[in-house]
């Protein structure tokens, strides 16, 4: 069972793309980036809709063990699955959806990653549509949370 709840800004990425796809069971999504808390969100929230999910990190970034075990064991129950590589081309092979964040974490200016201008302005990124969907998302989430709802 995952040990936390999916952050808010993960919640919304896979309400966009469940919307861009019509579903999110049987969807593939890659993460590229440190094996932090939004790829331990996304594990988390993919192993919940049965989403498969394949992370690459860089070998001393890597996420924690006990998330990645966790989220493997309900994703096989949910219909998805878990990879964990080193191989951004391995993780990104044959995906529907690739969610990048910065090879390593923020602070470690010399090993920034960026995403070029050609892919941000290419026809597959759905970036600012999903950008668009924060404000509302979040009014909803407020608008629950005032009239005593769970989120």
């Amino acid at each position: 069972m995952p040990t936390q709840t999916p952050d808010r800004s993960v919640q919304r990425d896979f309400l966009r793309i469940a919307c861009f796809f019509n579903r999110p069971e049987g969807l593939r999504i890659a993460y590229v980036g440190d094996g932090n808390n939004v790829a331990h969100s996304l594990l988390e929230a993919g192993a919940l809709t049965g989403t498969s999910v394949s992370i690459a990190t860089p070998p001393d970034y890597r996420p924690d063990e006990e998330i990645v075990a966790d989220a493997a064991e309900v994703a096989m129950k949910e219909g998805g699955s878990v990879l964990v590589t080193t191989d951004p081309e391995e993780a990104v092979a044959g995906v529907h959806a690739v969610y990048a964040d910065a090879w390593v974490s923020i602070g470690e200016g010399s090993e920034r990653e960026e995403v070029s201008a050609t892919v941000i302005d290419g026809p597959g990124p759905v970036v600012f549509q999903q950008a668009a969907n924060r404000l509302p998302t979040e009014l909803a989430v407020l608008s629950t949370l005032i009239a005593g709802g769970s989120p």
